[in-house]
């Protein structure tokens, strides 16, 4: 009797998480740009992932600082949307 070996391809980076969809603030605005604002749920979805995952990225401090200040306005938007969604 014949045995299936098999592997699974790894989809993540070795530290378990998906990769940041950016490397700096530069790459981050213009990821902010292509999220598609229609999608409220799925905007919510994305910017949460890749704070998470900027979390467990080594980044120089300033770069990081520039990144939050980027993600401030989207957040403090899903804040807003996502209130009059649940509070109506």
């Amino acid at each position: 009797m014949a045995t299936n070996e098999f592997t699974l391809t790894q989809t993540q980076s070795e530290s378990g998480m998906a990769s940041l969809a950016f490397a700096d603030a530069d790459g981050c605005a213009g990821w902010l740009r292509a999220l598609p604002l229609n999608n409220i749920p799925r905007h919510y979805d994305a910017i949460l992932g890749q704070l998470r995952r900027l979390s467990e990225t080594e980044l120089a401090p300033r770069e990081r600082a520039r990144i939050a200040e980027l993600m401030r306005e989207p957040v403090m938007f899903l804040h807003t949307e996502l209130a009059r969604r649940y509070a109506g």
